[in-house]
């Protein structure tokens, strides 16, 4: 549980302790990053870390959230699949690509362990779009465990949309 009084930090504080997070967990996986790996890079104490924070996993989840936020606002657009096709073509420039691997690899297992989804959804998907939107996440965390198969991982993007074009 992430606790009230972190969403108390002051904006600068808080932005920091965000940074040095998000660090973190582009360098380690939850299995094994410690307590102590976080006090030692975000320089505050162990107990002001169980102030704001009961795990580690709800650091990690808290600064997930931004990512996916941030990941899906960058490929919001006109063509959802031309953004994804974008996103898979430029993941070694981009900056969340050790952050991202690191969650498809390790992480998206220990948090599905732990009862925690990290889908995004607005409720208001039907069957059809709900399909697609698991479907462009699955080639997603293909992409991440084998890389190697991008070019399999990108047709298979397009027959995807091919798909949702005929069925729309």
């Amino acid at each position: 549980m992430i606790k009230p009084l972190f969403y108390k930090l002051n904006d600068e504080k808080r932005r920091k302790l965000e940074a040095d997070l998000y660090q973190i967990f582009s360098e380690k996986d939850l299995i094994t990053v410690s307590v102590k790996d976080i006090v030692a890079v975000t320089g505050i104490s162990r107990g002001s870390f169980y102030t704001y924070f009961d795990t580690p996993v709800d650091a990690y989840s808290y600064v997930f959230r931004k990512v996916l936020i941030r990941v899906h606002q960058q490929m919001m657009g006109a063509n959802a699949f031309g953004s994804v096709r974008q996103f898979i073509e430029s993941m070694d420039k981009n900056p969340d690509r050790d952050f991202l691997k690191n969650y498809y690899t390790v992480n998206e297992m220990i948090l599905e362990a732990n009862g925690e989804s990290q889908m995004i959804t607005t409720g208001e998907e039907n069957l059809h779009k709900w399909m697609v939107l698991v479907s462009i996440h699955e080639l997603i965390r293909r992409y991440f465990l084998n890389p190697g198969d991008k070019g399999e991982i990108l047709s298979r993007l397009s027959s995807l949309e091919e798909w949702e074009k005929e069925n729309s």
